[in-house]
């Protein structure tokens, strides 16, 4: 029990390490993706800058809509993301405004609108999963392969552990 109870305490300073750290990871980005923060900032609904929830939305948005094969619902995109489907209109309008995803209606029912990446949209969401890659490559590189296996096997035991958790909260 005394065992788990400092692997804890170390665990939540290594978090802790890694939230302090993430607002100076952020000068390390590349030019274009610099420019781009800055044409998202510009064009963000009622003209204030994004807050931090917002920006992590967009970015989910983008693993979603990464993972899917054909245009979803707003009603699916609202539930996977978990906020209400107000938040995820007003985020998608705020990436139509700026080409990255576009509506489509549905053939069927003029109530349900579906959206997908437009090809500005599928280029700047690679561009930054390569920038993210070459960043964890790099990062990776201080361990041997069997810890990065091993690093990468237990980071998606947590993931799912949460995941789970999440689950369970509902």
């Amino acid at each position: 029990m005394q065992s788990t109870k400092r692997q804890a305490s170390e665990f939540a300073e290594v978090i802790q390490s890694f939230m302090t750290l993430r607002p100076r990871l952020k000068v390390m980005l590349p030019e274009d993706l610099v420019r781009l923060k800055a044409q998202l900032s510009q064009s963000y609904p009622g003209g204030s800058a994004a807050s931090r929830a917002d920006n992590n939305l967009l970015f989910n948005i983008g693993v979603i809509l990464s993972r899917q094969q054909e245009p979803i619902t707003m009603g699916d995109l609202s539930r996977m993301l978990d906020v209400p489907l107000s938040t995820a209109t007003r985020i998608v309008d705020w990436l139509v405004t700026n080409n990255f995803v576009e509506r489509q209606p549905d053939a069927f029912d003029r109530r349900i609108v579906h959206i997908r990446f437009t090809e500005s949209g599928q280029t700047i969401f690679r561009m930054i999963n390569e920038f993210m890659r070459a960043r964890v490559e790099k990062l990776l590189g201080r361990f041997t392969h069997e810890e990065a296996t091993t690093l990468i096997i237990l980071l998606r035991k947590l993931v799912s552990a949460l995941e789970d958790e999440v689950q369970e909260a509902r």
